[in-house]
Formats: structure tokens, sequence, C-alpha cells
């Protein structure tokens, strides 16, 4: 279930599909959320940044940029808009620093109840 659908994309619409894909793929798969520092019970209002993402961006990251922040950047544009917002001010070092956790792959079959 976590494997992005595949479909059969016609070359005139090949990048829109593709890109329509991608966006699918990042809605269901990635999340950004704020975790309080020194986890969820901390007394402080400060709070970090942490991406949750498919495994597969774990298995293939390095087709999708050499370091977190450049990883980072590149899902960006398929993300939704509130995610896409709270990534997009952050320098290269502040991307660095977001924590990455990546979400068990889930191996059954799409089709599969």
């Amino acid at each position: 279930k976590s494997c992005p659908a595949i479909k059969v994309y016609s070359p005139d619409v090949l990048e829109e599909g593709l890109r329509g894909a991608a966006e699918a793929f990042c809605e269901e798969e990635v999340r950004v959320r704020d975790v309080p520092r020194g986890g969820p019970r901390a007394q402080s209002n400060e709070s970090s940044m942490v991406v949750e993402m498919s495994s597969i961006l774990k298995w293939y990251g390095g087709d999708f940029g050499a370091t977190q922040h450049e990883r980072l950047r590149y899902l960006m544009p398929y993300l939704v808009e509130a995610d896409r917002a709270r990534l997009a001010g952050r320098d290269d070092r502040a991307l660095d620093e977001v924590r990455v956790e990546y979400r068990p792959y889930d191996w059954t079959l799409n089709s599969s109840k």
C-alpha cells in the first residue's frame, strides 16, 4: 500500500501526469509537523520540525539530492500548500536540522483490503 500508483501516460501529457503522480504520492506519504523540543511532554514552547515520509524516499534518497536540504527542496513543489509553506522559508542549514523520520513500508498490495 505504500507504493505509488502506477499509470500509463501518453507522451503529450507525460509531464503533467508525472507531476500529478508526485503530488498525489506526497499528499499521502509526506507530513510536516512540529514537535516540542525535548519530546512531546516538554514544558518549553519551542518546537522543532519533523518531516515524516515514505521509506522509498530513504532508499532512493540519492536520486533526489546529495544532502537532506537538497532532497527536501526537491520535494517542496509536490507538497500540499501548508507543508510547502512551512518548509519554504528555511535556509539550507535550517533544512539540514529538520528531523526526518521514515515510515515503515507497507508491502501489502494496493488492491488488497
